[in-house]
């Protein structure tokens, strides 16, 4: 079992960070404010129905903020993972790293400062390969 670096542990703990921001406004949005008389099950369902369906002028928006924390889960997985070792791997890590960060923007700036200081780590981890 091959020892991770002090880099790889900070761009995995930012990129694990960042993604906690959005998860946690999901699981208001979905499980805070609840019709009377309708089940929590139902009440969720409900609100994703709504939050993905044609009808929100939205939803594109939803869309993007629901693949922001899988975007930042599966960074936090890649980094910690072996499968970056090589210089090229990590050279795509950097690349995947800089888009999320960019793509976040929109969406909530704050965890894009923190996805890009993951980044930044990502950058350090390419150079040292």
């Amino acid at each position: 079992m091959r020892s991770l670096r002090k880099s790889e542990l900070l761009a995995a703990l930012c990129f694990g960070v960042a993604a906690l921001g959005p998860i946690g406004s999901w699981a208001l949005l979905l499980f805070h404010a609840r019709s009377v008389g309708v089940g929590p099950l139902e009440s969720v369902v409900s609100q994703l129905q709504y939050t993905f369906s044609a009808v929100n002028e939205h939803r594109l928006w939803f869309i993007g903020w629901a693949m922001l924390p899988l975007l930042l889960l599966a960074l936090t997985w890649i980094s910690l993972g072996a499968s970056a070792t090589s210089k090229r791997s990590r050279g795509y890590l950097v690349v995947a790293s800089a888009v999320v960060s960019v793509f976040a923007i929109p969406f909530w700036p704050e965890v894009a400062f923190v996805s890009a200081l993951g980044t930044c780590c990502s950058v350090a981890l390419y150079r040292a390969a």
